[in-house]
């Protein structure tokens, strides 16, 4: 299936597998949020998926296939946030560093000669 410039597809199993890179991840779950047909998608593949990972397990456990894709899909949600708040924050960390720098270095070729 293809949608746009996205193709979901080739995205559903690296999603699944928590594979998919920050911009990648954010475009899926934007998408999926907005197509009926690609979330469709995503829902047969999660149960596949997650029905085949149970058949390892010693002792299965019921699950609510839906809940458990809704978390998977909030956990994404989740490391997304998290990710632009660390990028937000490291862009702080470093023009603060860049700032003492810069008034250490004035400070240097200024404050001697006063």
């Amino acid at each position: 299936m293809t949608c746009g410039d996205l193709n979901m597809e080739e995205r559903i199993i690296p999603f699944l597998q928590n594979q998919l890179d920050d911009d990648e991840l954010e475009a899926f779950i934007t998408h999926i949020e907005h197509c009926p047909q690609c979330y469709e998608e995503l829902q047969i593949s999660f149960s596949l998926f997650y029905g085949l990972k149970m058949l390892d397990e010693e002792e299965p456990r019921p699950v609510h296939l839906q809940r458990e894709l809704e978390r998977m899909i909030e956990g994404a949600k989740e490391r997304i946030r998290r990710r632009r708040r660390l990028k937000r924050l490291t862009g702080f960390v470093v023009w603060a560093i860049i700032a003492v720098l810069a008034a250490a270095a004035c400070f240097f070729l200024f404050g001697r000669s006063l």
